[in-house]
């Protein structure tokens, strides 16, 4: 579990997703995360890999 700020959260994905945080900055100026939002992610092979998530409704 992580509870942190959106810059932390592009960081931690860019780690686990193995993708470069400049690819998800420009994916979140497209779709920003929402307050609250809990994302999974599963280890798969070795590889964690996005499993879904909730997002409250506002």
């Amino acid at each position: 579990m992580a509870i942190t700020h959106h810059t932390a959260i592009l960081a931690l994905r860019a780690l686990l997703e193995g993708r470069p945080v400049t690819d998800l900055a420009d994916e979140a100026h497209r779709r920003k995360a929402p307050n609250a939002a809990v994302v999974l992610y599963r280890l798969r092979n070795g590889h964690f890999e996005p499993a879904g998530g909730a997002e409250p409704e506002c």
